[in-house]
């Protein structure tokens, strides 16, 4: 009997822990919502970071394209491939150690 009553009481709390977490999260987003509602608002635009980040590895891409305006009739895969060596080429990857 003693251990049922355990089991419960420590369902009971693991249950309250996931609910507070949720309310948590929900509380985040809320405010995040909000952030992004007065931003646009007061005339700025929301980038999220994903797009950033694409422009700044696209002025790459670009330089690449103008050393080698041939590569645009490439497949996708087979401009990847040649982006790929052009970078090791000039030194942009990174290199783990």
């Amino acid at each position: 009997m003693n251990s049922l009553l355990g089991a419960i009481a420590v369902l009971l709390l693991l249950g309250l822990w996931i609910g507070g977490r949720a309310v948590s999260r929900l509380g985040r987003i809320e405010r995040l919502l909000k952030d992004r509602k007065v931003a646009e608002s007061a005339g700025e635009t929301a980038v999220p970071q994903a797009e950033s980040a694409a422009e700044s590895s696209d002025g790459a891409f670009s330089r690449f394209l103008e050393q080698y305006p041939d590569c645009r009739d490439l497949s996708k895969s087979e401009q990847s491939r040649a982006y790929r060596k052009w970078r090791k080429q000039q030194g942009l990857n990174w290199v783990s150690r």
